[in-house]
C-alpha cells in the first residue's frame, strides 16, 4: 500500500520545499554582501524566502512606531549579532554535512530527519548572520554600508528569527505533471517521538468504477481519516477505534467521476456516486434538481465530481505535529463560471477533531451568483430508534408536505423503517457573538455522539435529512450546514439564500467534526447548545418555506 521508507520520491518531495526556501535565502545573502540591497530590499526578499504566516506578521510592522525604541533595539541586535558570529565554525561544519545529504538526495535514502531540516536553518542562519554583522560592525558592503541602521539590522534579524520557526515539511502527493503512485510518511520516518504515532498514505484504487481514484489514508495515532482527492477532497470516513463516522451506502465503490453522468436518472446520477461521511455539494449550485434560468441544474452541483489537480501535505516540524491536506478544486466553463476552491483538512496528532477549512474564489471578471452545503452523513452507532438531533434552533419548518407530517419528532430518529423514505427539515440556528454555533447527533443513552460545529456568517442556514429507510437502502441523516437550504436554486432566491461573490473575491467556509465518545463528552457539547440558544424561542413553521406544487 505505502512506499518503502528508501524509496526516492520521498526524498524528492521532502526536499524540495527546504531547497527552495535555501536558494531563495541565499540568493538574497548575494545581494546583501554585494552592497545591491537596502534594508527595504532585504525586508521584501526576506518575505519571499520565509511561511505565509510570517510574511503576515512582518509586513503588519510599522517601521514608524518602532523607531522611538531605537536605542534599546540597537543594543539587542548588536548582542544578537555578535552571538550569531560566534556560531561560525560549528555552522561551517553543518554546512559540509548539509552538502553530503544533498548529495545523498539522489540516491536511496530512508527518510528525513529533524536534524537535517536543522542544519539547513543553521546554514542560512550563518550566512545572513555573518553578513548583518558585518554591515553592521564592519560597513563591509560597497556602496550601502551607512544603510544598515541598527533599526534596520534589528528588523532583518527578527525575520530570519521568524523563519526559523516557520520550517514545517511539506509534500506534493498530486499534481498536474506528477502521476499517482502509493506512498507514505511517517512520524518514525520523520524522527518524531511522540506516544502517537502518526501516518499519510496515498494509495490507489483499481478495478471497476473505481478504477484510477486517489485516496489519501491519515491515521493521526488515534483517528482514522480517507479523503478522497478525486472526489471533490470528500471525507470517506472516520474512525476511532471500533466506532465510525460515516454510513453504509448502496454504492460500494469509490466511484471515478469519469462513470458518473450527473444529468442522468432526470439529474439524480450524482447519487450513482454517493457514500461519503462528508460530500461537498456546490459551489455554483446546491439543491434538487430543476431548470433555473432555462438550465437544469443537477442534484446538489458539480463539486463532489470535481477531481483535485492539485493535492499536497503540511505537517508542522513543531507540537502538536498538525497534519494539513490541501487539495485545489477548478469548477470552470468558458463564459459560465471560473470559480477555485482551497479546500483544507487539518488535525492533530491524538486527536478525536478534524476540520475543513475551505475558500472559495471567483477569478472571473464579473459577479457570480454561489451556493455551499457540507453533506455531513453518519449511521450508526450514533443513529438509531430513539436518536436524537440538537442544535440551538431560531426556526425549523418543513422542506416539503411529507415532512410536516413528522414534524412534533423532528429532533428524534425511527429505527430502520421499510418505504420511509426521506423527510427534510429547514433550519435557521442561533449562533453566538463571533458567529460560531454548534450541532449534535447522539444515540438515545446519550452516551456517544458527533458534533457538527460551523459559523453562520458564510453558512448561514442548516438542513437536517432523515433517510432511516431499511439498511440496505440506507439507513443515515444527514446534518448539512450551507448557504442555502436544499430546494432548487430557482425556489431560493425569494428566500435570500443565493448569495453572490464578486470579482476575485473570496469566501470561507470553516466546518469541524468532533467524536463524542462518552457520555461526559455528549453532555458537554449538549451544554454548549443550550449556552448558544440562551433561552430564545424557536419558531416551528408548520407549513414549508416553498409550495414546490408551483413549479
Amino acid at each position: 500500500m505505502g512506499s518503502k521508507s528508501s524509496e526516492r520520491p520521498l526524498i524528492r518531495t521532502g526536499i524540495a520545499p527546504v531547497s527552495d526556501w535555501f536558494n531563495r535565502t541565499a540568493g538574497l545573502y548575494v545581494h546583501i554582501r554585494n552592497g545591491s540591497y537596502g534594508i527595504a530590499d532585504i525586508h521584501e526578499g526576506l518575505l519571499s524566502a520565509i511561511s505565509g504566516s510570517t510574511v503576515f506578521a512582518l509586513r503588519s510592522l510599522d517601521a514608524a512606531n518602532l523607531a522611538t525604541r531605537e536605542e534599546h533595539l540597537a543594543s539587542e541586535a548588536r548582542l544578537l549579532a555578535d552571538q550569531l558570529s560566534t556560531f561560525h565554525g560549528t555552522l561551517r561544519e553543518s554546512t559540509q554535512r548539509l552538502s553530503g545529504l544533498l548529495a545523498m538526495a539522489s540516491t536511496q535514502f530512508s527518510g528525513l530527519s529533524q536534524i537535517f531540516l536543522g542544519i539547513c536553518r543553521r546554514c542560512v542562519a550563518f550566512k545572513l548572520a555573518e553578513t548583518f554583522h558585518q554591515v553592521y560592525k564592519n560597513g563591509t558592503t560597497p556602496r550601502k554600508a551607512a544603510a544598515m541602521t541598527p533599526l534596520k539590522l534589528f528588523v532583518a534579524l527578527s525575520a530570519l528569527s521568524a523563519a526559523s520557526h516557520a520550517m514545517a515539511w511539506d509534500y506534493v502527493l498530486l499534481d498536474t505533471d506528477k502521476a499517482a503512485r502509493n506512498w507514505q510518511i511517517t512520524s518514525q520516518q520523520l524522527g518524531i517521538k511522540t506516544d502517537k504515532p502518526f501516518s499519510v498514505t496515498l494509495r490507489t484504487l483499481h478495478g471497476g468504477r473505481q478504477e484510477g481514484v486517489s485516496i489519501v489514508d491519515i491515521d493521526n495515532g488515534t483517528m482514522k481519516l480517507s479523503v478522497v482527492p478525486t472526489r471533490g477532497m470528500n471525507v470517506l470516513q472516520a474512525s476511532v477505534g471500533n466506532v465510525r463516522m460515516g454510513w453504509d451506502s448502496p454504492v460500494k465503490e469509490v466511484v471515478n467521476p469519469s462513470f458518473i453522468e450527473l444529468n442522468g436518472r432526470g439529474g439524480l446520477g450524482w447519487l450513482e456516486g454517493f457514500n461519503e461521511l462528508v460530500t461537498r455539494c456546490g459551489y455554483e449550485w446546491v439543491g434538487h434538481p430543476g431548470v433555473d434560468n432555462g438550465e437544469l441544474l443537477t442534484l446538489h452541483g458539480r463539486a463532489a465530481n470535481i477531481p483535485a489537480n492539485k493535492v499536497t501535505l503540511h505537517i508542522d516540524e513543531k507540537p502538536p505535529y498538525a497534519i494539513t491536506l490541501h487539495g485545489e478544486l477548478k469548477e470552470q466553463a468558458f463564459k459560465k463560471v471560473d470559480f477555485s476552491v482551497a479546500t483544507e483538512l487539518v488535525t492533530e496528532p491524538g486527536s478525536v477533531v478534524f476540520a475543513l477549512n475551505d475558500t472559495l474564489t471567483n477569478n472571473g471578471d464579473y459577479p457570480k451568483e454561489y451556493q455551499a452545503l457540507y453533506h455531513s452523513n453518519f449511521s450508526t452507532p450514533f443513529l438509531e430508534q430513539g436518536a436524537r438531533f440538537a442544535a440551538p434552533v431560531k426556526q425549523v419548518s418543513p422542506f416539503n408536505d411529507k415532512a410536516k407530517g413528522d414534524l412534533p419528532g423532528w429532533q428524534t430518529y425511527r429505527a430502520p423503517t421499510k418505504d420511509y423514505d426521506e423527510t427534510v427539515y429547514n433550519v435557521v440556528p442561533y449562533a453566538d457573538a463571533k458567529g460560531d454555533t454548534l450541532t449534535v447527533l447522539h444515540n438515545k443513552a446519550g452516551s456517544l455522539g458527533v458534533s457538527v460545529g460551523f459559523n453562520t456568517q458564510t453558512l448561514p442556514v442548516f438542513s437536517l435529512w432523515k433517510n432511516t429507510d431499511t439498511q440496505g437502502q440506507g439507513y443515515v441523516t444527514g446534518l448539512e450546514p450551507g448557504t442555502s437550504f436544499s430546494y432548487n436554486r430557482r425556489y431560493q432566491r425569494p428566500l435570500n439564500l443565493v448569495p453572490t461573490i464578486g470579482p476575485k473575491e473570496h469566501k470561507q467556509f470553516r466546518i469541524s467534526y468532533s467524536l463524542l465518545a462518552d457520555k461526559a463528552a455528549v453532555d458537554k457539547a449538549l451544554k454548549q447548545v443550550s449556552e448558544i440558544q440562551g433561552g430564545r424561542e424557536t419558531e416551528v413553521r408548520q407549513t414549508p418555506l416553498v409550495d414546490l406544487t408551483k413549479g
